[in-house]
């Protein structure tokens, strides 16, 4: 995908997580990159965006929960934590 189509899948994707996520978390769009390679060695960094989760409590806790949530599903999310 191009960076654009990153972006508009991103700016699709902001008002449901905000609807489902967003009584617990501020939830932005935030421009990032990504690694792409096979194995253990990723060759190339292509510019990406990515959707960003504050707690609103400012509870680290909020987001351990928020993380297993999301690996949980039946189709897992799996996203860094920081």
């Amino acid at each position: 995908r191009t960076h654009t189509e990153i972006h508009d899948m991103a700016q699709r994707l902001l008002p449901h997580f905000q609807a489902y996520y967003g009584d617990n978390y501020h939830i932005t769009i935030s421009s990032c990159a990504s690694q792409i390679g096979s194995g253990s060695l990723p060759i190339e960094i292509l510019p990406s965006e990515a959707l960003t989760f504050a707690a609103k409590d400012g509870k680290g806790s909020q987001l351990d929960a928020l993380a297993a949530h999301c690996r949980n599903l039946e189709k897992p999310i799996i996203g860094r934590i920081t």
